[in-house]
């Protein structure tokens, strides 16, 4: 089925980052951030139906610091406060045949707080790092579907389609860590984090009031040794938690068409990983190399999926039983001369995949590579040309797999008034060959979704530079990515 899909973006962002030496040794900082991004996406299918949706949000973020230095870098406190509220809406509107169908009303509130503290002092040869952390968030989300019913004229709320949920969770965390030196050359890290998770859902239409917990300890261990003035060598354990997002835990049903819809999972766990990592890095005066070898073995492996419900093929997400990664990645700068840099970055991995759903097996195993290549040119001192091109073979996802992705960008960026205006103008995917294909065969069903976007476009910016500075740390906006395999008019 071919869709065509337009989707249109506007948006207004201000913000505002202070910082107050009130003596030499104590420090405030303050910052807020308002955005109201808009996006409405139209689609058509193959002229037999439509869909209008528009997604409208107001976020809102600031944060409080205090931080004491009793003496720099040798001991020294800190407290921080932030606070992120941001308000949805997003009216759908579904056509068939010209004439308006369905419609739904959604909504929700996301809202997360956070206050903690950490302490730096020397102890014994090394220094000592220590902190709390509590974290609170929360969604009200409500997902209202009606359907035109011919026989009265009137819209009917469609039960099986609406669905809401409330969704807090409560995430107090400690960790302590001690880093020091065996010798002039070797260099050691050591720490430990433990956080606990209580989280509620309520549900007015499943009649749900449930709750879970879990406790996580984090140890982790790193060294460094300088075996050569430009070659060091460096070793990694850690361990993660993460957890899912609302775009996966949102219940919101969007339908795609009367065959075709997707939906999140209000009952997904957090993902558990466990991380292995040995380095080396070289440095000399026109060469720089960095490489890692890593594996990870990730248990509750946030995934999405696609089933069969009654001939309607639904895409939602699951926590498959366990994900194993294991690859090698390599950075290379080359800059021979001063107008000419070459960058090398590539990533070969092996993944598998195993876990099971409505009966399905969904494993899947494979090498993918992801490189890029670009070159950075000079030709005067004001002028920067750039070129990249990017290269990733098939990847393997628990169910599906994706053809080969390959693009190249090229931009030019000129500085003015001795680098305080600067015009920069960027064309990207040059060759039009950015595009999202993904199939799975299984005993179920056989898929297969292409997308491309219009991924050929045109940037041409201007930046005039009042004063430079580097803002406080701490309270940037926290990125939500569903991780979707399944793209469908995007």
């Amino acid at each position: 089925e071919m869709i065509h899909a337009t989707k249109r973006t506007s948006g207004q962002n201000a913000g505002i980052n202070l910082q107050f030496k009130a003596t030499p040794k104590d420090i405030l900082t303050a910052d807020f951030k308002a955005a109201f991004p808009r996006m409405n996406n139209f689609q058509d299918f193959n002229g037999t139906r439509q869909t209008d949706i528009t997604f409208n949000r107001e976020n809102f973020e600031g944060g409080l610091g205090y931080r004491h230095l009793f003496d720099p870098g040798k001991k020294e406190l800190g407290v921080n406060a932030s606070v992120s509220s941001i308000t949805g809406h997003r009216p759908s509107f579904y056509y068939e045949g010209g004439k308006m169908v369905q419609k739904s009303q959604s909504g929700g509130h996301p809202f997360i707080a956070a206050l903690q503290a950490d302490y730096l002092t020397m102890l014994g040869k090394g220094k000592f790092e220590t902190g709390v952390k509590m974290t609170y968030r929360q969604n009200n989300i409500d997902h209202k579907m009606y359907e035109w019913d011919e026989a009265t004229h009137e819209w009917v709320l469609s039960i099986p389609l609406s669905n809401d949920l409330t969704h807090r969770e409560y995430i107090p965390a400690a960790y302590a860590m001690y880093s020091g030196k065996f010798s002039e050359n070797l260099s050691y890290k050591a720490g430990v984090r433990l956080v606990y998770s209580y989280v509620t859902l309520h549900s007015e239409k499943e009649k749900l009031d449930d709750h879970s917990d879990c406790w996580f300890l984090a140890p982790s261990l790193s060294l460094n040794w300088r075996v050569a003035p430009r070659w060091s060598l460096s070793a990694a354990l850690t361990r993660r938690i993460s957890r899912p997002t609302y775009p996966q835990l949102n219940p919101y049903i969007n339908l795609i068409d009367k065959q075709t819809y997707e939906t999140g999972n209000m009952h997904l766990q957090p993902e558990k990983a466990n991380k292995l990592d040995a380095g080396y890095s070289y440095t000399g005066k026109y060469l720089t190399v960095n490489g890692n070898a890593y594996v990870t073995y990730t248990t509750n492996f946030i995934n999405q999926v696609a089933y069969l419900d009654n001939d309607i093929l639904v895409t939602t997400y699951i926590n498959a039983d366990s994900d194993v990664k294991t690859g090698i990645d390599h950075n290379i700068r080359y800059s021979p001369v001063r107008w000419l840099t070459v960058d090398l970055a590539s990533n070969t991995f092996f993944t598998a995949s195993r876990g099971s759903f409505k009966g399905a097996d969904i494993r899947n195993k494979g090498w993918t590579n992801n490189s890029n290549l670009g070159l950075t040119i000079r030709p005067f001192s004001s002028t920067e040309i750039q070129a990249q091109y990017f290269v990733t073979t098939p990847q393997f996802f628990p169910q599906f797999t994706t053809r080969t992705i390959h693009y190249g960008n090229i931009g030019v960026k000129q500085y003015f008034l001795k680098n305080s205006l600067s015009v920069s103008a960027l064309l990207t995917d040059v060759f039009n060959t950015r595009r999202w294909d993904v199939h799975s065969d299984n005993p179920v069903f056989t898929l297969v979704n292409n997308s491309k976007n219009r991924s050929r476009m045109f940037w041409l910016g201007i930046t005039w530079n009042f004063h430079s500075f580097k803002p406080a740390k701490g309270g940037g906006k926290q990125q939500e990515e569903d991780r979707s395999v399944i793209r469908i008019g995007d």
